[in-house]
């Protein structure tokens, strides 16, 4: 059986290299190597040096591809990463050299030929500021309690972009998400105009600050008459005929239970010992110790008028 394998040798290679050429001849007719041009997508490559900041104007990048037809037809617009380098940039330079193109994933064997050399780019030299960070909320506690002040750590953070950014950042906020309880979390800081609009061109540093804001038992409030105790009597035949007091009436805070068991609100006792004639006196509040006036006004203006009443008539 093995003789019959060598006879006609020459001929049986010749066959087989000619079924290999065929094979691959119908390959490439069904599988050709085309070329075509797209767009590609710039990306940063590498780390720029930390003094600088740099944008990419272009948006695009045209560059010529070549490879087998079934992988070139798959490739979109911005499918092809150009990679730029950024290691020699500083400011005033406006363009960065490409370094290499990315193929995407399904054309693993497609190749490049660069239709251009660089890509134009805006780099601007870093500044920096420090602001104290603003918390923001809405004080909607359960009813009887209220938030009480928020406390951040750190309470300032660095604003770092360029000079015209930074010039836009008006303040850095956090915004805290009470949900009507307690709040204990590391937030994002943002830094906002004079609008309150979003500064997103600016990065900050740290990106987050540590917020915890407590709910607090809330002071109630009630507003109560203002009453003058006498001490001492006028001398005779005067009598006092009149008293008026400015505010009539003032708001104290403190514990419910505490303002619910107090109708008025006293003066010191003013003495009227002697009296033969009008008088103005700034008169101090008696308050118990754990209830306070809402305004900060522990004093009320008060007027006596007196009267000889040997005269008769009004």
């Amino acid at each position: 059986m093995f003789r019959h394998f060598g006879e006609n040798l020459g001929l049986k290679l010749f066959a087989l290299a000619t079924s290999v050429m065929i094979w691959f001849y119908v390959a490439a007719e069904r599988n050709p190597i085309i070329t075509r041009t797209v767009n590609a997508e710039p990306r940063i490559g590498g780390i720029a040096p930390p003094d600088v900041i740099i944008r990419l104007r272009s948006e695009t990048v045209p560059v010529e591809i070549t490879g087998p037809n079934n992988e070139v037809e798959t490739v979109g617009e911005n499918d092809v990463k150009a990679i730029v380098s950024v290691r020699n940039a500083r400011p005033g330079v406006s363009q960065l050299r490409i370094m290499r193109y990315e193929a995407p994933p399904s054309a693993p064997h497609i190749t490049f030929r660069a239709l251009r050399q660089y890509v134009a780019a805006d780099v601007l030299a870093k500044e920096r500021k420090q602001l104290r960070i603003e918390p923001r909320f809405t004080n909607e506690a359960p009813f009887g309690r209220s938030y009480g002040k928020a406390r951040l750590d750190p309470e300032w953070a660095w604003v770092i972009g360029t000079k015209d950014d930074l010039l836009r950042v008006s303040r850095l906020v956090v915004y805290i998400d009470t949900r009507g309880g307690s709040v204990r979390a590391d937030l994002p800081i943002q830094a906002v105009d004079r609008d309150d609009v979003v500064v997103d061109t600016v990065t900050i540093d740290p990106e987050k600050t540590h917020v915890e804001l407590n709910l607090v038992e809330a002071p109630a409030t009630r507003t109560l008459l203002v009453s003058v105790p006498f001490r001492g009597k006028t001398r005779y035949p005067y009598e006092v005929t009149d008293v008026e007091v400015d505010p009539a009436q003032v708001t104290v805070s403190g514990k419910s239970d505490r303002l619910l068991q107090m109708t008025s609100v006293s003066t010191t006792p003013v003495s009227i010992d002697g009296l033969t004639a009008d008088t103005t006196r700034e008169v101090p509040l008696e308050l118990p110790p754990d209830v306070n006036v809402k305004d900060g006004h522990y004093t009320v203006r008060v007027t006596i008028r007196v009267k000889d009443v040997s005269k008769g008539g009004v």
